[in-house]
């Protein structure tokens, strides 16, 4: 049966209702159902976990262990040692508020002579300098130097990395070894807590020396100068002096 042109016309007009109808309902939707993201606090778009993995940053349970590039011990009175290891943290998204490591001393029967446990924070992408200023062995004498750390509970930082700058370097042999920087704070708000690390490197690329200070409070676009002094001078005057920086971005 054919229809009337009143009712072929009631049909346009309800055809043309809808198709209003639909593109307004599907507005309201888009708006109250977003398109998924990175931050929409669910697990989608093919994520390991929620916001994380495929196409987000990867997760924290993926993260790798924190690398020991090295760990040296350095004599400073008799029966005592002072020890540095040199750290890298591969994950670039990742780090930790708070790390515990130990670092041990054996002898050359590979026996523990001594130990110093500790904790540190762990900030994205960074390598960094663990140190133990004082080692007590007696009498016995160390040949090899470990760290560890136990595991690490990875997370985001809190703060964006600092704009810090080392302007100028320099070593100095006499009367004592000693290293002269200077540190600029590119950025217009003061830093706070700032670790540095100084270690000298021989023709070998072996560390023959590591000092750290700490600056309390550096202001915004000002710049100082440390120095770092060892007990005597060198008898071989190190190749090239690393300076390692960097501050808590995990907060207090």
């Amino acid at each position: 049966m054919a229809l009337t042109w009143r009712a072929k016309r009631q049909l346009l007009f309800l055809g043309i209702f809808g198709a209003i109808l639909g593109v307004i309902l599907w507005g309201l939707f888009s708006k109250l159902v977003p398109s998924p993201s990175c931050t929409d606090g669910r697990q989608n778009q093919q994520e390991e976990g929620v916001d994380c993995g495929g196409p987000c940053v990867p997760c924290a349970r993926n993260a790798k262990e924190p690398v020991i590039l090295w760990t040296r011990f350095f004599p400073l009175t008799p029966g005592h040692f002072e020890a540095a290891s040199l750290v890298e943290n591969v994950n670039p998204n990742f780090g930790a508020k708070s790390a515990s490591y130990r670092l041990r001393l054996y002898d050359a029967k590979n026996i523990l002579i001594a130990s110093k446990e500790g904790k540190t924070f762990i900030n994205p992408g960074e390598r960094f300098v663990i140190y133990e200023p004082d080692i007590a062995v007696f009498k016995r004498v160390p040949v090899r130097a470990a760290l560890e750390f136990s595991p690490v509970l990875w997370a985001p930082p809190d703060r964006d990395k600092p704009q810090l700058l080392v302007t100028e370097k320099e070593f100095q042999n006499d009367p004592v070894g000693k290293v002269r920087l200077k540190l600029r704070n590119e950025g217009l708000f003061a830093i706070e807590n700032i670790e540095i690390a100084a270690v000298l490197l021989d023709a070998g690329g072996n560390a023959a020396g590591t000092s750290v200070s700490r600056v309390s409070r550096l202001e915004g676009e000002k710049e100082l100068e440390l120095f770092f002094t060892w007990r005597a001078p060198f008898e071989e005057p190190p190749e090239r002096v690393e300076i390692f920086w960097r501050i808590n971005r995990f907060g207090k």
